[in-house]
């Protein structure tokens, strides 16, 4: 048996040994399991609901205090915006988590670590969904991906695992328990990732004629409804 497998699993499996955490949410955004990843060797926020299994993605500069703290105030913001209230942070024993804290607790959450040595599994588990989703998209498009893109293919899978339901969520998506919104198949359907589109741009002269340049398709634009990002060649 792997043992990094046995690992990642969040339920215990023979071989692996099962997290003691009496602690059993039952609203959507009460507990969430956050764990730094690394996408092309840059630290990424990474969180899912234990209630749901809303993933959240969050871009930092670093691994360092202050953006550790930006990341968890965006998190939190992202959650009371949808009148969600976060209890519990759940964590891995890492030494740079656990000085965010005092400031957590400024928030009204509570800051739960793992012992050392064991894994935040929920964490783990997903965010291995979404490197595995990642990989598959890589294989399929039939041209190296920019190393800037690669947060946006992140961002862009995370965002259709909340769409669909899942075995925490079923019939339900996550999207619809967090943040009460139904999946619009007219602007929510984006063009798959990577495929090219053209994508009118603006012209340095004032003439009347449409200019479209060929693009990159990066997924949907969250928060503008119907929107693609795109990524235009040599620009």
């Amino acid at each position: 048996p792997c043992k990094v497998c046995l690992e990642g699993k969040p339920v215990p499996n023979k071989g692996s040994h099962s997290s003691n955490n009496p602690y059993v949410p039952q609203h959507p955004g009460e507990m969430l399991h956050c764990d730094i990843v690394f996408v092309k060797g840059r630290p990424r926020l990474f969180a899912i609901d234990h209630v749901s299994g809303y993933c959240t993605f969050i871009i930092m500069d670093g691994k360092n205090y202050d953006d550790l703290l930006k990341g968890f105030e965006e998190l939190l913001n992202a959650y009371q915006s949808h009148m969600k209230v976060v209890k519990v942070v759940s964590t891995d024993a890492e030494s740079v988590l656990a000085v965010c804290d005092t400031y957590l607790n400024s928030r009204g959450v509570k800051l739960h670590q793992r012992i050392p040595g064991e894994h935040e599994k929920f964490a783990e588990r997903a965010m291995r969904v979404v490197r595995e989703r990642m990989r598959v998209k890589l294989v399929e498009l039939p041209y190296e991906l920019p190393r800037d893109l690669h947060d946006c293919l992140a961002a862009e899978v995370i965002r259709t695992m909340n769409m669909l339901p899942n075995s925490r969520s079923h019939p339900l998506s996550p999207k619809s328990m967090v943040r009460g919104e139904q999946t619009n198949m007219q602007s929510d359907l984006a063009p798959p990732f990577g495929s090219a589109l053209l994508a009118p741009v603006a012209s340095a002269t004032h003439s009347t004629e449409q200019k479209n340049e060929i693009g990159i398709s990066c997924g949907a634009s969250e928060g503008t409804r119907g929107g693609v990002k795109v990524y235009l060649l040599n620009n």
